[in-house]
């Protein structure tokens, strides 16, 4: 049978997307983090992927240059905390993903819940597109872990 992931509501499109089957919010028992996150990490040019709070604190991290995620984590939590506020005060919405894009580098932030980002670095010749969208599937399946 077709193998089903928890999701919330708003990600029934991503699951459909995905071929899975929709069941709704639950729990996504005998997986780890590491077994979410692996079709983050295997997009070609990911140097580093971290979950972290929103103090900035990283929670886990993978990647070649997972030690230097910290760092990622700890410079953009504030500007994202203001982002945030930013988005709420002009009644944007909840925040989805941002993408800060540099000449060697680019950093996609992934909201899990308002309290949990996921942080992938991305070296400039990388696959910047699909490491945005299994960014997008791999908060969709660790939000029933932080909620």
């Amino acid at each position: 049978g077709t193998q089903a992931f928890p999701a919330g509501e708003e990600d029934r499109g991503v699951a459909a997307f995905l071929g899975k089957r929709y069941t709704g919010a639950g729990a996504t028992a005998g997986m780890n983090f590491g077994e979410l996150v692996k079709p983050v990490t295997a997009c070609p040019g990911l140097l580093a992927l971290a979950i972290a709070d929103r103090e900035g604190i990283a929670v886990e991290s993978w990647g070649p240059e997972a030690a230097e995620a910290e760092e990622v984590v700890a410079e953009y939590t504030g500007f994202l905390r203001e982002l945030t506020t930013a988005n709420r005060e002009l009644k944007l919405g909840d925040l989805h993903q941002v993408v800060i894009a540099g000449s060697q580098r680019a950093i996609v932030v992934t909201f899990i819940t308002s309290d949990y980002y996921l942080f992938a670095v991305v070296d400039k010749d990388g696959n910047l597109g699909k490491t945005r969208f299994q960014s997008r599937v791999a908060a969709w399946r660790l939000r029933p872990e932080f909620t």
